[in-house]
């Protein structure tokens, strides 16, 4: 008996030892899913923008070879560029903002465009060294194009993701209207048995009625 009771207590300490762990590996899994998923969507972004920016452009397959390093090595670049001033409105989010806040966040802005025209100069350079001039031209185009198209996706996606929570609601209220006819029909049942009883009974008193006359 005292063997079984410690090797319980034994079982029932691990289970609460494994429990958390368990927890703990599913939410790292869950993490994992997460961050691949990011990772996927990224590398779908950059695979789509620069297709599209060949295709403004008007780039063979041999030169989209030799501009997508330079030009995903210029938005690397960029991104980096704006790290700090995305930490300082992220410190600063839902904060009444000083004079001197408001001047730091536009010193930072002016520093940063012109350290960009700067990258811009030095990659469009880069640029030439592998495409015809005319085709490097059609660069800033087929940028902007890209952010309108881009915009234009997320606001599908938007419209999309919108449609198909009307579409779930309505099979909730649908799910529902089911619900209730079915229950209304059952309250329609036991009203008529209800009745049916009712009409026994008066039936049964009127025969009583004339048998005691």
């Amino acid at each position: 008996m005292k063997k079984e009771v410690i090797t319980f207590a034994l079982v029932a300490f691990m289970a609460g030892v494994s429990t958390p762990v368990f927890a703990q590996e599913r939410q790292e899994t869950h993490k994992q899913e997460q961050t691949e998923s990011k990772q996927a969507r990224f590398a779908k972004f950059k695979t789509g923008r620069i297709d599209h920016l060949a295709k403004v452009m008007g780039l063979t397959d041999d030169e989209k070879a030799k501009f997508q390093p330079i030009e995903e090595e210029l938005q690397q670049k960029k991104f980096g560029l704006y790290k700090e001033l995305r930490e300082e409105r992220i410190k600063l989010k839902d904060k009444e903002l000083s004079e001197a806040e408001h001047k730091k966040l536009l010193d930072l802005r002016i520093e940063n465009k012109k350290k960009e025209a700067e990258l811009e100069a030095e990659y469009i350079t880069k640029m030439l060294d592998v495409l015809p001039a005319s085709k490097v031209n059609k660069y800033a185009t087929a940028e902007q194009s890209f952010g309108k198209e881009f915009q234009a996706r997320k606001e599908g996606e938007k419209v999309r993701k919108a449609g198909a929570e009307i579409r779930k609601a309505n099979a909730e209220i649908r799910k529902d209207g089911e619900r209730v006819r079915k229950e209304a029909a059952e309250v329609r049942k036991e009203a008529a048995k209800v009745r049916k009883e009712g009409e026994k009974i008066r039936r049964e008193a009127t025969k009583a009625e004339k048998e005691k006359k």
